[in-house]
């Protein structure tokens, strides 16, 4: 080979490791989009299927009274192997799951008055609604977990800022577990060393 031939295929050796590096990156980045998609979909799996129990709410009824919380579980059927194409089960009633990020969190069902089937058009739109029904209850249950954890900070900037003004060690014990007491509501509070208290040190409990 000629020193131009040798330098043709060192630079074909290069270019040969630089794509099988790319594609090896490639395929660990598509490897961990996937797990990072599988985990969460079940973080959204368990954050909905808690929700319920935390909120006491079965689900809502609108009717010509207005809406008003369900007052025991429904039972509905499966909406088979059309996912978010929607189901048509009983006479006049058609249900869609409301999905979000790929997970069934809810279903939406839609009865006729007069017992008939709901045409194209006004699925499409059963099924447009139920969308905006995940975005919106999603986002309001971001809001409700961000203004818990702001006001959980608050409590805890609060709480800090009374054991920082006290100067008697005992004192700032004392007023951590009398804080903590009435930020939770809780019958008792202790705080116990892990070992042998120093002089002048004692055991709290309020």
């Amino acid at each position: 080979f000629t020193p131009e031939d040798a330098q043709t295929l060192s630079l074909l050796a290069d270019q040969v490791g630089l794509a099988i590096e790319n594609a090896r990156l490639f395929e660990d980045s598509t490897k961990a989009l996937s797990e990072l998609q599988l985990l969460m979909g079940q973080s959204t799996r368990d954050v909905w299927k808690k929700l319920p129990g935390q909120q006491k709410l079965l689900g809502y009824r609108y009717n010509a009274m207005g809406a008003s919380p369900l007052k025991e579980a429904v039972k509905l059927p499966a909406t088979g192997n059309g996912g978010a194409i929607g189901k048509q089960i009983e006479a006049g009633s058609f249900v869609v799951p409301i999905e979000l990020r790929g997970e069934v969190i809810g279903k939406l069902v839609v009865q006729s008055p007069t017992g008939g089937e709901w045409n194209p058009d006004q699925q499409d739109l059963i099924r447009a609604v139920a969308e905006r029904v995940a975005l919106s209850a999603e986002n309001a249950r971001l809001f409700e977990e961000t203004t818990q954890r702001a006001e959980r900070e608050r409590l805890v900037s609060e709480i800090t800022g009374k054991i920082r003004s006290q100067n008697d060690p005992n004192a700032m014990i004392e007023t951590a577990v009398t804080e903590l007491r009435n930020a939770l509501g809780a019958s008792r509070v202790e705080i116990v060393p892990q070992t042998t208290a120093e002089p002048g040190m004692k055991d709290l409990e309020v």
